[in-house]
């Protein structure tokens, strides 16, 4: 019980109210990220240099923080938390727009008709990634070129939907690097900002959002929802596993798929479990694979929730605070009554979650059961013999917290990219900064792997694989075959 009450998310906590401007908005992030956010208690301040570079860079945003443009702001506020090198930190556009405001900004009405959609589409044909046809769960869109170069738009495609009619554009795209700036138009027609990358070529990430590619085979990709699991065999040896999300909303589509073809993939030799690009969510979910890669003469947990910490700051206890009273059970009531009592007794400084070493022998014996699902013998399948996890640069947060359970067992081996090094700091909670059109979303991470980072911690390197393989030039999935000798 103790695990999974810590381990709760997306706990929405309300910063106080700030007079209405970026400047105040700013002023806003830094405070309360310095006082609740570990890294900077851990990673900066003890480092001359990186305190230097920091109070520079504070220095640079608040001189521009007179902005009276939202995007600058925006920009201004995502460079703040950029500094820090995080996955698990990030700023999204949640303004809170009066009616007055709301028709100021209301973006033109803007359409294009399908026979200009087909056309654009078949002229950008092996032209920039983006372009193409996408989906999310109900909805349709096509990408095509906008005006300018690197410039995108995304068009309404879905059918008989009379709220939201065939052939508005509903977003536009700059392309930015790597990434993309994506402008999502909403319902009233007021603009909301985001950063969107593919993963995979095949999902479109727009935090919270996910798009899947239209028409992408049916193995790596669910066609009702991009985010689901997607199953498919590879002849006679291998079956795929593709898990775009760690979302818990998606356990039992899993579950359910996994019994579909239980016999299936206990009468091949491989199954290949395909994490890249996994957005994150609750690493309990490979719990729903532990039938096949769990091994008693496993190591211990990389990272044990019985070392966490938690930095004393006001947001960080009222996270606390709304797990607490949370809880119905006398042992985790008395468990979080005295991890309130430290955290206020200690401000500034990082409490461990559980000192003691009875609570800490719980949390490893609930760690072990969550993370690892521990089965009973007759529950435990030989076959398959093998098992390959695929990652990358984009596998990102819980994911990676499961990979750091599953690479202790000897069935499995991780192929591809080092994944993205979110596991230091963890349990994302959301917050607003600023007010009225200058608010802003905040993600933070709460509860910290151990006081001694960065040194033993990931987030630099991420978590290795064992075998590297070159995303960017093969099929990653016949270099796996090929591993092991089954293509």
């Amino acid at each position: 019980m103790l695990v999974a009450a810590i381990a709760a998310t997306a706990l929405a906590v309300q910063a106080p109210a700030a007079p209405p401007s970026c400047a105040a908005a700013l002023a806003a992030l830094m405070r309360a990220h310095e006082e609740n956010y570990a890294g900077y208690t851990l990673e900066v301040l003890p480092a001359p240099a990186r305190l230097a570079a920091y109070r520079q860079r504070v220095g640079q945003l608040t001189a521009h923080s007179a902005t009276g443009d939202r995007m600058a702001c925006l920009a201004l506020l995502q460079a703040y938390v950029a500094f820090f090198d995080d996955p698990h930190l990030f700023v999204a556009d949640t303004p809170d727009y009066s009616p007055a405001q709301a028709e100021a900004r209301r973006l033109p009405a803007e359409s294009r008709t399908p026979a200009e959609v087909d056309a654009s589409l078949a002229a950008a044909r092996g032209g920039d990634p983006i372009v193409g046809r996408w989906f999310e769960a109900g909805r349709d869109y096509a990408i095509i070129p906008g005006p300018g170069r690197g410039r995108f738009l995304a068009v309404e495609t879905t059918e008989g939907d009379a709220a939201h009619p065939r052939g508005r554009i509903v977003a536009h795209f700059a392309r930015l690097g790597r990434a993309y700036q994506a402008t999502l138009i909403q319902a009233d027609g007021t603009p909301r900002r985001h950063e969107a990358r593919l993963h995979r070529g095949l999902i479109l990430h727009m935090p919270p959002l996910l798009w899947g590619r239209r028409g992408a085979a049916p193995d790596r990709l669910d066609a009702a929802n991009p985010g689901a699991p997607a199953f498919a065999l590879l002849g006679e040896r291998a079956a795929l596993l593709s898990l775009p999300s760690f979302d818990p909303g998606h356990r039992a589509a899993l579950d359910r798929l996994l019994e579909t073809h239980a016999a299936a993939i206990q009468a091949r030799d491989l199954l290949i479990v395909d994490l890249r690009g996994n957005v994150g969510g609750a690493s309990t979910m490979i719990g729903a694979l532990a039938p096949y890669y769990y091994a008693p003469s496993e190591e211990a947990p990389s990272l044990s929730w019985a070392d966490a910490y938690i930095l004393s700051g006001p947001l960080n206890i009222s996270v606390v605070e709304g797990m607490a009273a949370q809880q119905a059970g006398a042992e985790d009531r008395a468990f979080f009554a005295d991890l309130l009592a430290r955290l206020r007794a200690a401000p500034g400084r990082l409490v461990r979650i559980a000192p003691q070493p009875e609570v800490q022998a719980a949390l490893a014996r609930n760690q072990q059961r969550l993370f690892a699902e521990t089965i009973a013998p007759p529950r435990l399948f030989a076959r398959p013999g093998r098992i390959a996890f695929l990652v990358d640069d984009q596998t990102v947060s819980a994911p990676e917290a499961a990979l750091l359970s599953v690479r202790r067992s000897p069935k499995v081996t991780i192929f591809g990219r080092n994944t993205a090094g979110a596991t230091d700091y963890q349990n994302v909670v959301m917050f607003t900064v600023g007010a009225g059109e200058w608010r802003f979303s905040y993600g933070l991470p709460t509860i910290t792997a151990t006081d001694r980072l960065p040194r033993g911690g990931y987030r630099a390197t991420g978590v290795p694989v064992d075998v590297p393989l070159d995303l960017d030039r093969a099929d990653p999935i016949a270099a796996i075959l090929r591993h092991y000798r089954m293509d």
